[in-house]
């Protein structure tokens, strides 16, 4: 396709929908708009209200912007090496290596910019559920169905330590912020804190009647929540072991448990189809979250602690406001499968979501809009996490294999699409349509300021484009 047809394309609808009716009216009373522009690269002025929802409707309305992204967003890399299905997969600090842990017995460290494999971390002997970088990314840790978890070198793939003691399943694992400490969360009722350094066994959290899910610390490193199906919540002291508090409220198992960025909030997803928000302080608690119609699988807040995101078995995600509890939004279009994982970007507008049926889904996590697809696996995708920059996301799946998958082409779009370049183009498009009718094509060398524009746009779009 002609690239100067493509780049105007690109805008067209912009004269429709996006421009409302006030901004018609504006356009209508400049009948000669295209070829004043084209002449003298004059703009007419628009209301600032459309100004600041361009790049946002072009992402979500254009079609040919969606070929684009499309085209831009392929998976980067798929990280194949894993003998079975992939369970996790998380990217370090700087978003320079990948971890994943699999059904297979392995977790593997993989080079996030070539898609090579760096280390395959051998040494359990059943499944490992979940894999996770410390804060730093010289770390790893594990946790396996073989009732241990697992420290290792993430520069030389060694084994530090394994972390034995647990009398069943071990569900979850997770370093302190300062990489000093690890939490281990098992199906024998119990959590236990280990030193990082050592491997040495700290203190023993014991008051659970029934598997410990998932364990995490708060941001102090001095908190730690656990999840457990006998449908509470525990908080504990991290420095003496002892318990703090039982969060009761639950009528079904607690999948998981995660504090706010203060360490003063807890939010619980549970079989009961609801999550909840607690006072971590003094262990009452603030909202129930009603409107799941399946098992909450998953929950975080964002950054700011204003917003909680769920991912059920209802086949939706929603967003929810973390001060009021009232719903924000429904992130519907994953058909009739699970939502496995649903987590925000660091910058807190989007939301990825991973899904049984084959995809995961970026959001808008301000209007709730649709963004992109991530389309490629060939089973059930199980995690999605963003990067630091928010501008990759990394899927683990059933099909055996990870994916990157480079989204900068959105975060481009969204934070750095002039106005200018958005509406020049609009006017290519409306003088190439102006000029094809009377057999002519339009030529952009023929105006520099048009060609400067297309210039402008970044090496990595225009090669797509050309």
């Amino acid at each position: 396709m002609d690239k100067i047809l493509i780049l105007s394309s690109l805008m067209m609808s912009l004269l429709g929908g996006c421009f409302s009716s006030d901004a018609m009216e504006c356009l209508q009373e400049q009948p000669n708009f295209i070829k004043e522009y084209l002449d003298k690269g004059s703009l007419p002025e628009l209301p600032n209200e459309i100004r600041n929802h361009i790049a946002e409707y072009v992402i979500e309305n254009n079609p040919l912007v969606a070929w684009l992204v499309q085209q831009m967003t392929m998976p980067h890399k798929t990280l194949k090496g894993h003998g079975s299905a992939v369970y996790s997969a998380a990217f370090d600090k700087t978003g320079t290596k990948v971890v994943t842990a699999s059904y297979d017995h392995t977790a593997k460290i993989w080079d996030a910019e070539s898609g090579t494999l760096i280390h395959t971390l051998q040494g359990h002997r059943d499944v490992v559920w979940l894999a996770a970088f410390d804060e730093i990314g010289t770390k790893v840790v594990t946790a396996s169905e073989d009732n241990t978890a697992k420290i290792w070198d993430a520069g030389t793939g060694e084994l530090m330590y394994t972390l034995q003691g647990h009398g069943s399943i071990v569900s979850s694992a997770a370093f302190d912020i300062a990489g000093t400490k690890v939490v281990t969360a098992s199906f024998d009722c119990v959590a236990k804190i280990w030193d990082a350094e050592s491997g040495d066994l700290i203190h023993s959290l014991e008051g659970h009647s029934d598997y410990v899910r998932s364990a995490a610390f708060d941001i102090t490193g001095t908190k730690i929540v656990t999840a457990s199906d006998d449908h509470t919540a525990k908080i504990w002291d991290a420095r003496t072991g002892t318990l703090i508090h039982t969060l009761q409220g639950h009528d079904g198992i607690v999948k998981s448990a995660a504090f706010d960025g203060t360490g003063t909030k807890v939010v619980t997803a549970s079989f009961d189809c609801t999550a909840k928000i607690w006072n971590a302080e003094i262990c009452e608690l603030i909202h129930t979250l009603q409107g799941h119609d399946g098992v909450v699988r998953s929950v975080a807040f964002d950054r700011t602690e204003t917003k909680i995101v769920t991912a059920s078995e209802d086949s939706t995600a929603k967003i929810w406001d973390a001060e009021t509890g009232e719903l924000i939004h429904t992130l519907q279009g994953h058909g009739s499968s699970i939502v496995w994982s649903a987590t925000f970007d660091k910058t807190e507008t989007k939301v990825v979501t991973a899904s049984e049926d084959s995809t995961a889904k970026i959001w808008n996590a301000e209007t709730g809009g649709l963004i992109h697809m991530l389309e490629g696996h060939g089973d059930g995708v199980l995690s999605a996490a963003f990067d630091g920059t928010g501008t990759k996301v990394v899927t683990a799946s059933w099909d055996n294999t990870a994916k990157i998958w480079d989204i900068g082409i959105l975060h481009y779009l969204e934070q750095r699409l002039s106005l200018e370049q958005i509406l020049l183009l609009s006017y290519i498009y409306a003088a190439e349509r102006l000029v094809a009718k009377k057999g002519f094509h339009f030529d952009l060398s023929k105006y520099p300021h048009l060609q400067s524009v297309y210039n402008s746009f970044p090496e990595v779009i225009r090669s797509v484009l050309e």
